[in-house]
């Protein structure tokens, strides 16, 4: 399905995301590199291997990747209507963050609002089968709250739209 240079270089985003304080560690079954696979476009990914966790500019991203500025701004702004990074302002000056994958991605991708709808169908599964994979042995060890943050998302994939349901 994938060529192995696709599946790379999510597995290199994998490595970053799993730097964050609650980590994104790797499963059997590699469901984790399918999800970044929904969430970021290859072109994307190669971009956020190279973004802190914390506040940066497109400028200091240009630079550090070489891109020019409008490629990047263009890329960073397809990824905050997407919600895989976080774009604000702060002192005047426009800034993005990437978020990690638990509490940011995971939430963000289920906040309501139609762009979503399409995505959270393929994710919620993705996610489901994740939580039940890859945050076994990461709950042993670390007692972070994940679960107070992962079941709104079974919650949301099982709720139907009842505006959508015939009458009866």
């Amino acid at each position: 399905m994938h060529n192995s240079h696709h599946l790379e270089i999510y597995e290199e985003l994998r490595e970053k995301l799993d730097k964050a304080p609650v980590g994104f560690p790797k499963t059997v079954s590699g469901v984790e590199k399918e999800i970044l696979s929904v969430l970021f476009s290859e072109e994307e990914a190669k971009i956020a291997v190279h973004m802190p966790f914390i506040p940066f500019t497109a400028e200091q991203l240009a630079e550090k990747t070489g891109k020019s500025l409008e490629y990047v701004e263009k890329i960073l702004n397809e990824m905050a209507r997407k919600g895989t990074v976080w774009k604000g302002e702060r002192r005047g000056r426009v800034e993005y963050r990437l978020f990690p994958v638990i509490v940011g991605l995971s939430e963000m991708q289920f906040l309501p609002g139609p762009r979503n709808e399409a995505m959270q169908r393929k994710l919620a599964p993705l996610f489901r089968q994740y939580q039940k994979e890859g945050f076994l042995d990461e709950l042993g060890n670390r007692n972070y709250a994940i679960m107070r943050a992962l079941p709104a998302i079974n919650a949301i994939s099982e709720k139907r739209d009842p505006s959508i349901r015939g009458r009866g």
